[in-house]
């Protein structure tokens, strides 16, 4: 069997692994101290984290209470629901009595005219007739103008 005989390398080498397997007594407490750090936030910082709290409570209350005016003011719009819809009735109903006299009226306008037709195309037929009765007069007139023209044109040609 073979016989292990210590050196002062193993002896360095056993105190390496000592000291990379337990670090020393300042880095083991700095990282103690930076985890208390992390895990219990300072005094402040839940200080200010209480306060958040206060002004959430603060906002929930408030917002409970603008919640209780919009119920009021539902329930306040439901109850002068009945009133409103009888207010639109009756403009409906009005509308639709004015919407019967406008219609007698137009039907009164339509039967006078219907009613005076008759009278209208008497007149018309009249007109039409005076004026065909008057055509031969009118023609007349045409003709001699036109003959005026004709001859007082030719008296201008004779002078040119």
């Amino acid at each position: 069997m073979l016989k292990t005989v210590q050196t002062p390398f193993s002896h360095k080498y056993y105190k390496s692994l000592e000291t990379f397997s337990t670090p020393p007594m300042n880095i083991s407490h700095k990282n103690n101290k930076s985890f208390k750090k992390f895990s219990t936030p300072p005094m402040n910082i839940s200080h200010k984290y209480y306060k958040s709290l206060k002004i959430q409570h603060a906002t929930y209350e408030h917002l409970l209470q603008i919640l209780q005016v919009a119920k009021e003011i539902q329930h306040a719009t439901y109850e002068h629901l009945p009133q409103i819809i009888q207010v639109v009735q009756e403009i409906q109903h009005a509308t639709y009595e004015h919407l019967q006299q406008i219609l007698q009226v137009a039907q009164e306008i339509q039967h006078a005219t219907y009613e005076h037709l008759p009278q209208i195309l008497q007149v018309v037929q009249e007109f039409q007739h005076a004026t065909y009765e008057h055509l031969p007069q009118i023609l007349q007139v045409a003709q001699e103008i036109q003959h005026a023209t004709y001859e007082h044109l030719a008296q201008i040609l004779q002078v040119v």
